[in-house]
């Protein structure tokens, strides 16, 4: 008690040294909280989508081939081309399905008052793989999502049809104006979808409309441009664990048959 009393006398005595206290800690509590919430809602919070804990985010390394990898980089060197995505895709036992995405694409919304936007481009079994169903429309079919430049049609986020188009019920089937292109409006994403990755989207295109989108070259087409996040479900964590290894083992003799230059490693991280 006698030292709480001396303690609170010389704070009284010294009132500069005090603020000056106070406030180095007021900026240190505020800093670690801010820090915190960002990594909370980067790495912690899990996503908003049924069975979230069985998703997992794919990359590829080819930090052991010391340049010998020829790769066209449009945002990550460890994202996957748009060939090499099917190549995993097609090829593997252990993920019950595997999507591929690019996020945060900017978009002008025509109008009277033209608006930007990020939208995400997506394959075809994106909502499917993730089990996001629709509240309106439906989601994309293979058909959407076969042909590049063939299938202008879009997936709208609840916030973006309710901010944007005042929640008009008729809005399946007409088309609005993305980057002067017409799409055709064929679903709405349930409440609290919001995509997957920080940043929120406000809409969700077929990867096979990058040219309209992403215009400064066909990246769609490029071997070996890296521009593609993937994500993994799978069933049961025992039979992932399990089969995991095999799979990239799988992989490696295909790539190593197919190219003995473009031979990188697989990694995953829990989503």
């Amino acid at each position: 008690m006698n030292d709480f009393k001396f303690a609170f006398r010389q704070v009284l005595k010294n009132p500069g040294f005090t603020a000056v206290a106070v406030l180095t800690l007021a900026l240190g509590i505020g800093l670690n909280a801010g820090i915190f919430t960002i990594l909370n809602a980067v790495a912690l919070r899990p996503l908003r989508v049924q069975g979230s804990e069985r998703l997992v985010c794919v990359f590829q390394d080819f930090s052991r081939n010391r340049g010998r990898v020829p790769r066209n980089v449009y945002d990550d060197a460890n994202r996957a081309s748009y060939s090499e995505y099917r190549e995993y895709r097609d090829n593997n036992h252990v993920f019950s399905g595997l999507v591929a995405y690019t996020p945060s694409v900017p978009v002008t919304l025509g109008g009277e008052r033209p608006q930007q936007f990020v939208g995400t481009l997506t394959s075809g079994n994106y909502f499917e793989v993730l089990k996001v169903r629709p509240s309106l429309g439906r989601g994309f079919l293979d058909s959407d999502c076969t042909t590049p430049g063939q299938s202008a049609v879009v997936v709208l986020s609840d916030e973006f049809w309710r901010s944007g188009f005042g929640a008009d019920l008729s809005m399946i089937g007409k088309a609005i104006t993305l980057n002067r292109t017409p799409f055709v409006v064929i679903g709405v994403a349930p409440a609290g979808f919001r995509g997957t990755e920080v940043v929120p989207t406000a809409f969700w295109a077929p990867l096979t409309m990058q040219r309209t989108f992403l215009r400064d070259k066909d990246i769609l087409g490029d071997d070996f441009c890296g521009w593609l996040a993937l994500m993994g479900s799978f069933d049961l964590l025992s039979t992932f664990v399990i089969r995991i290894s095999s799979f990239f083992e799988a992989i490696d003799r295909i790539r190593n048959a197919e190219s003995a230059t473009d031979n990188g490693q697989l990694t995953t991280n829990h989503a």
